[in-house]
């Protein structure tokens, strides 16, 4: 099952994604509220829209085809892009000196489940690991990757909402990666400030 992204445009504020994807030749335009899922997917022809989808099973069955190829192209790319487009379900975060934030993402129906994993090490982010079932994807990172700032800010201004230190530590690394500031360097100035602080 061929698939191919066009593009992919991010509201971080609002963590709502627009996504063109092309499967099996149809072209499609996907907006995604990461905090439910998709809302609409709009079916386009020739730069001409003619369908408009918005009823509940018919979004999931194209979800789980797009996920389902997705899976099959193992294209790390492609992986990123799909990330990005799923429901953020759930989160465990991380534990060893701001180094590891780990996510669940689903499809609205939740049965497919992605697990990520974002590690920095050495002042930059490394790579992002994503997990499906008994598959695992390790996905080099291009420091100025747009994808990869918007999976942050899904990451961290979401789930740490449990403290206000928790949230003054989503809004450092989501600035601090949009900004290319290396984030241990800026964690070790305010390592007085966050001393003890672990998010669970």
């Amino acid at each position: 099952m061929p698939i191919s992204y066009v593009s992919q445009k991010i509201k971080s504020k609002t963590l709502e994604t627009t996504t063109e994807v092309i499967i099996e030749n149809e072209k499609l335009e996907i907006l995604t509220d990461n905090q439910l899922g998709i809302k609409e997917i709009k079916v386009i022809n020739d730069g001409t829209v003619i369908n408009i989808i918005t009823n509940n099973i018919q979004l999931f069955e194209y979800e789980n085809r797009i996920f389902d190829a997705v899976i099959y192209s193992e294209i790390g790319e492609n992986i990123v892009h799909l990330v990005n487009s799923l429901k953020f379900q759930s989160k465990v975060d991380s534990t060893d000196n701001f180094s590891n934030i780990r996510a669940i993402l689903t499809t609205v129906d939740e049965t497919r489940v992605l697990k990520v994993s974002l590690f920095i090490e050495n002042d930059e982010s490394r790579n992002i690991q994503v997990s499906f079932n008994d598959s695992q994807w390790n996905i080099a990172i291009d420091q100025d990757d747009k994808n990869l700032v918007k999976y942050v800010n899904l990451s961290s201004l979401r789930p740490l909402q449990g403290t206000e230190k928790a949230k003054e530590y989503g809004s450092f690394l989501d600035e601090a990666l949009q900004i290319g500031v290396s984030v241990q360097t800026e964690m070790k100035k305010l390592e007085n400030k966050r001393l003890g602080l672990y998010i669970l």
